[in-house]
């Protein structure tokens, strides 16, 4: 794990590094403009489990990718990844997207945040508490998790006369164009397809054309919209007169504005090489591709890792994913080299 300081809003480019004891790798830290304020330390977990106390109350550890800023008074932000939280005799109190989390004495919970927050509690003296704009909105004991709904493939249009249901896994709202089945809309979340049949999915910055028996997630954010393509068959993604066909294996960005080094390679435990920067317009809307590691997205608990792939359909889904995944390998030697998660790279 590594940390840079900086403060946040800060005046100019000046900033300094504070290195944790086990420093594996330093990052250069970009301010924002704005005023100086309270300086914050942001952790970057390179391995898994590495871990950090925050302040007297709370033990946090977290997968490799994982990213939170502590700050001097010691309250905790889980600003990406997978997070372990164990409080001792204190309770503690832990920021995570739009949700505060009251974490009871000797408990242990679970929180994975990435497009949207899960909590777990593993252990609790008693509920801990999810708080949205000062109002609880959920209580969870012991075993429990919120919100409760288990990443499962599931037909999400099955209705309105389809010869077939659409199966995805994720979270994002899926919508009808009109009246024609092929044609649908994503403005928010990710889901994972797999269509047996041609399929159109319209996004904020254009639109996904797949064939059938494809394999493929999109995830659609706020000015950012990525496409990982995880099997061979035609996929396309047209944006106003331009369209870009994206191969087997390989991730597909478009932003609608110049994107940083953290937007083009997120630490979300992808794989990733070979990327590069396209303008589409000369003002200020860009694509970026790159290869990337299928398996890592399978495994991944930003992505698929938490795909519960309990049905027949999905077992089988899933191992033609594999089989794929290993015959693309075979064709192109070397590949392998960037198959590997950011914590296998820091190693190097």
């Amino acid at each position: 794990m590594y940390s840079s300081r900086k403060p946040r809003p800060s005046t100019g480019n000046n900033f300094s590094c504070q290195l944790a004891p086990f420093v594996a790798a330093l990052v250069i830290a970009f301010p924002s403009c704005g005023q100086a304020a309270e300086l914050l330390d942001r952790y970057f977990f390179t391995d898994d489990n590495q871990g950090l106390v925050a302040g007297s109350n709370a033990r946090i550890s977290g997968l490799a990718g994982s990213i939170l800023e502590l700050g001097a008074n010691g309250s905790a932000n889980l600003l990406s990844g997978t997070f372990t939280v164990r409080t001792s005799s204190q309770s503690a109190n832990l920021r995570a997207g739009a949700y505060e989390i009251s974490i009871p004495p000797s408990s242990c919970v679970t929180v994975r945040n990435n497009n949207g927050v899960v909590v777990s509690s593993n252990e609790s003296s008693t509920d801990t508490g999810i708080i949205s704009s000062g109002s609880v909105i959920g209580r969870l004991r012991s075993g429990e998790t919120y919100p409760s709904a288990e990443a499962q493939l599931k037909p999400v249009l099955a209705h309105g006369g389809m010869k077939d249901p659409l199966f995805a896994v994720g979270d994002g709202e899926l919508h009808l164009r009109g009246n024609s089945e092929a044609s649908l809309a994503l403005m928010s979340g990710e889901l994972f397809f797999c269509p047996s049949r041609s399929l159109k999915i319209e996004t904020p910055l254009g639109q996904v054309v797949a064939g059938p028996r494809t394999s493929f997630l999109v995830s659609v954010a706020p000015g950012a919209v990525r496409v990982f393509n995880c099997r061979s068959g035609s996929l396309k993604f047209h944006s106003e007169s331009k369209f870009r066909n994206i191969s087997h294996a390989e991730e597909f960005c478009v932003f609608d504005h110049r994107p940083t080094k953290e937007e083009v390679l997120p630490s979300d435990g992808i794989g990733r090489k070979e990327v590069t920067l396209h303008d589409l317009d000369k003002q200020k809307v860009t694509a970026s591709t790159n290869a990337f590691s299928v398996v890592s997205l399978l495994t991944s608990p930003n992505f698929l890792g938490d795909w519960k792939r309990t049905s027949a359909f999905a077992k089988k889904l899933e191992t033609n994913l594999i089989k794929s995944a290993a015959a693309y390998g075979g064709a192109n030697p070397g590949s392998e080299s960037f198959y590997r998660t950011p914590a296998e790279a820091s190693r190097q």
